[in-house]
């Protein structure tokens, strides 16, 4: 049976529950430390970072790590959910990590914005969330490959099949 591991982290200031749910306790440990290093950067460069930015990365309210379908946020809640083998892909650098906390911030602002995850425009939708989060991923330290895969991506993501919102 999966076990739950939940604390209380502050991402720029800002009091964030985390809550990590699996079967294995070395598990939930190594994503913990992930998350935690992450949330380190960021907290580790907010005086690099615009206001604006900072605004939206408050857009994550919660986070949770678990073995979804895949990674997203709930852009009602601000609930960021992630996938454990995304966490833990060694190919996955910190400010990488970091980096895509602040692109799902991202999609919280588009959705007030009146922006919702359509097919139709999907694909603008993650270009937009990528445009946003050069600028941090930049401040966060991620290399020019790690750049050059941002800018380059072309993910269109948009499930029907499997909503995420319950």
């Amino acid at each position: 049976m999966a076990q739950s591991l939940s604390y209380t982290t502050k991402i720029l200031g800002r009091k964030v529950p985390v809550t990590i749910t699996g079967e294995e306790a070395d598990e939930r440990n190594q994503v913990r430390a992930r998350i935690d290093a992450a949330i380190a950067l960021i907290n580790a460069h907010a005086d690099q970072l615009d206001p604006a930015d900072v605004n939206i990365i408050h857009n994550v309210k919660s986070i949770t790590a678990s073995d979804w379908l895949y990674s997203f946020i709930d852009v009602r809640t601000g609930r960021f959910n992630l996938l454990f083998s995304d966490v833990l892909n060694p190919g996955m650098s910190t400010a990488f990590l970091a980096t895509d906390i602040a692109h799902d911030a991202y999609h919280v602002t588009q959705h007030r914005r009146g922006m919702e995850n359509t097919p139709e425009n999907a694909p603008l939708y993650e270009r937009q969330a990528n445009a946003f989060s050069m600028r941090p991923g930049k401040i966060f330290g991620l290399t020019p490959d790690e750049l050059n895969v941002i800018n380059s991506d072309r993910h269109t993501f948009y499930n029907p099949s499997h909503d995420p919102y319950p």
